[in-house]
């Protein structure tokens, strides 16, 4: 009886010997053309990856799709291997990372490289959504919506007319755009270059945001922060600014004449137009200046 007790705990010790050692690897590797009208829409769901999309004069889309997760150790349960899903849908394009479900416990190191590289018409519009992504998006000039968690956005000749960004942590660069922007972050970070919008509509927690846009007289700016640093920049137009806060540090160019100067409210206007710009805070510091 000894004897095979042994010999069990030792085929035991093996085997769990061999399960420290073991590399396992999962890959996926993607490189495919896809129809898609014009003035479609492209739609990507990923996690983790580096995306970079580049509109260009092709009239289809070129995607190119790498993974590799190499784990050295063991793990005890089951997980889904890496997929994606590719489909084409009235003229639109849907890229879908299925759920990588794990159920159980992994004992050792992973490396992981995941890459998405997306050639497309310039006249698509992007709806991306993801978690921990890092964007570059180079010369597509329709409709680009980033709905993503713990992201970093940056934006490249795009020269559509909707911007829209709804993060939790995220970090946001653009240098140019037009039309409506708007940006619903809690943690975040904007640096908007050479803006012709009509619309702006920031809602932040706790935010850090350097705007440079020319004011429409018909246009509408409208900032709602907690505890943030605004800095905005008016490159051409004018209008009304009006702030509300309870403890905010402002300053302002000489160029905007300040009209009201309450505990909690403080009022600026900028000749050249009638644009409406309302600044709604806390704790804040405010800088408006006026870009040459």
């Amino acid at each position: 009886m000894f004897s095979i007790k042994k010999i069990v705990l030792t085929g035991l010790l093996i085997s769990f010997s061999t399960m420290l050692q073991a590399q396992s690897t999962d890959t996926f590797n993607l490189d495919e053309t896809y129809a898609v009208d014009a003035a479609g829409a492209i739609s990507l769901s990923s996690d983790d990856a580096d995306v970079t999309i580049i509109g260009s004069d092709r009239r289809d889309v070129h995607i190119e799709i790498h993974y590799k997760l190499e784990v050295t150790g063991f793990s005890f349960g089951s997980h889904n291997k890496f997929d994606v899903h590719v489909r084409e849908r009235n003229g639109d394009l849907v890229i879908e990372e299925q759920p990588r479900d794990f159920n159980g416990i992994t004992f050792g190191s992973t490396s992981e490289e995941y890459t998405i590289h997306i050639e497309a018409p310039h006249g698509v519009s992007l709806d991306l959504d993801g978690d921990d992504e890092n964007y570059t998006i180079r010369e597509i000039d329709g409709q680009i919506t980033i709905d993503a968690d713990d992201a970093q956005a940056r934006l490249i000749a795009c020269k559509g007319d909707r911007f829209y960004f709804d993060m939790d942590d995220g970090t946001i660069a653009m240098d140019e755009g037009r039309g409506s922007l708007t940006i619903d972050v809690d943690d975040g970070k904007a640096d908007i270059r050479n803006g012709r919008f009509d619309k702006i509509s920031v809602d932040s927690d706790d935010g850090d945001f350097d705007i440079a846009t020319s004011l429409r007289d018909t246009g509408s700016y409208s900032f709602d922060m907690d505890d943030g640093d605004l800095l905005f920049r008016v490159m051409s137009g004018g209008g009304i600014i009006s702030i509300q806060h309870d403890n905010a540090d402002i300053s302002a160019d000489s160029v905007f004449h300040q009209t009201v100067d309450e505990e909690n409210e403080a009022r600026y206007e900028l000749s050249g137009g009638s644009a409406s710009v309302t600044i709604d805070v806390d704790d804040a510091d405010i800088e408006l200046r006026k870009e040459n």
